[in-house]
Parts: structure tokens; sequence; C-alpha cells
């Protein structure tokens, strides 16, 4: 087993699968209208992947974590289409980095549930965040740390709100 363990967040990611370039290009279309060709595919090691639900994944080029991101429902309806074809958001970064010779490797996270009142809680969103924030991955866009947005809550927005007159 291939793992992951993120120097700043010290969160761990199993390897369940590599990019490769399709030898066919697959078309899509919406009412006979060309949509767009999709030409990577993720082949992963074991079909079964495709069910597991909603999770935190990065991408690695070379075995250096380039991009964290998250999907919701499951793996095969959320990030595959027509078998193994791929739609991530990074598909130009990754084709270029396989065009180039490079690995191209997907993780998943290997634990995504925490404890809250008493309920396990799917936390893959939290963690994508926290790799964002914190490990400063070259293909991930991060807020700067040092410069926070001045209004994160809905709290922080609605005191601000309650200072100032209607209009």
């Amino acid at each position: 087993m291939n793992l992951i363990t993120l120097k700043q967040t010290g969160h761990d990611f199993i390897k369940v699968g590599r990019f490769c370039i399709a030898e066919i290009p697959c078309t899509t279309r919406y009412n006979n209208d060309l949509v767009t060709e999709l030409s990577i595919e993720l082949q992963l090691a074991n079909k079964h992947y495709k069910e597991i639900g909603s999770s935190a994944y990065l991408i690695t080029v070379d075995g250096d974590p380039v991009y964290a991101s998250s999907y919701s429902n499951h793996l095969g309806r959320s990030l595959l289409v027509w078998g193994n074809y791929t739609i991530p958001e990074q598909e130009l970064r990754i084709l270029l980095a396989l065009e180039a010779g490079k690995e191209v490797d997907f993780y998943l996270a290997r634990s995504v549930f925490a404890n809250l009142n008493g309920r396990s809680i799917n936390v893959s969103t939290s963690i994508e965040q926290d790799v964002i924030q914190f490990e400063g991955l070259p293909w991930n866009k991060t807020a700067d740390p040092y410069n926070p947005p001045s209004k994160t809550t809905v709290s922080d927005v609605e005191d601000y709100l309650m200072d100032k007159p209607l209009t």
C-alpha cells in the first residue's frame, strides 16, 4: 500500500490509481453539440474504488503532492465518466505532466470521518481546506494566511450589518 503523510497537516492519503493518456479520447456531447473531448483516464488499482463515498483526494506528480480537492457522492459518479475517463479540474496540468513523461498518481484520504456530538461526520471538505491552506500545493490557489478575509463567518457579517443603518 502506497501511503503519503502530508508534512504540515499530518493527513494520510492512500494511492488508489494512476492517470494516463487515453488511447482513444472520449467525446462528450449535449444536444448533439460537441461539449468536450476527454483525454485522461484514471486507472484504479481496484474497480471497487469507484464506489468509495465522499472523500478528500490528492494528486501527485513523480511522488510530490501538487493538488488537493474533495468530491461528494462517490468516486465513480463525481470524477469518472464513461468508464475511467476523468473530468478533474486539473486535466490540462495532468495532461502536460503525462506528456512530459511524469507519473501522475491519485490518492484518497485514509480517514474522512470525525466524531461530532456523538455522530460520525464526513469531514472531506475540511480536510481539503486544511491541506490547501497549510500545505502550499502548487496547483491549488491558496488564501494568504497572513491577510485573511475580514469577514469569515455568518456571525461576522451579521455583526457588521447590525452596525450599519438600513438604506
